[in-house]
């Protein structure tokens, strides 16, 4: 990952894996270019969230559906923080993880019962994340979803604070946003 660090500053595990594509100095940046860097994430995502850790080769099949799902996210969630409608292939990406994975009763030892998520293979890593882009649309309000006030920033985040102001990804970017602005003023004001 050439000295890239993953973000987890969505609150979600869907907003965390959408921030995988940054912006440094204006500069696209995708933390996933491959198998072993989605395989990266996962292990640093599943420790966050405490999910299981079935990454290695199960990554690899999974790599390009990720990418795919990704994307359909990131457009997804910038049109509901648009307050505009998703795309229709978009939803259909979403949806199409989500049918690739179910819940059955099992009987457990001690005539106990309990659920299980059965799922296709190639697509274990991505349902968790699917799960939580339809929590994210379903359970939370929509104006507490938000892409970072900060211009040259991409990432997005669940406003989890109590009052519902949050606006920056984090502290940091806020200053350097304010930096920017503050330095811009000054130019104008010197001409």
């Amino acid at each position: 990952m050439a000295g890239q660090e993953f973000v987890f500053v969505g609150e979600a595990l869907a907003f965390d894996f959408v921030n995988t594509e940054i912006a440094e100095r204006r500069k696209a940046i995708d933390l996933l270019r491959g198998p072993d860097d989605f395989s990266a994430w996962w292990g640093a995502a599943a420790e966050r969230y405490a999910l299981p850790v079935t990454a290695g080769q199960a990554a690899r099949p999974s790599f390009e559906r990720a990418k795919a799902l990704r994307g359909a996210l990131r457009r997804i969630f910038s049109a509901v923080v648009a307050e505009k409608s998703p795309d229709d292939a978009d939803m259909d990406t979403l949806n199409a993880v989500l049918a690739a994975g179910h819940t059955r009763l099992e009987l457990m030892p001690g005539n106990r019962f309990g659920m299980q998520q059965v799922t296709d293979a190639d697509q274990a890593l991505l349902l968790p994340i699917a799960h939580s882009a339809a929590w994210l649309l379903t359970e939370c309000e929509p104006e507490r979803l938000h892409k970072c006030k900060n211009d040259w920033c991409v990432l997005m985040f669940l406003d989890t604070t109590k009052n519902g102001n949050r606006v920056w990804c984090s502290i940091d970017c806020m200053n350097r946003a304010r930096s920017r602005e503050n330095y811009a003023r000054k130019q104008h004001s010197e001409n």
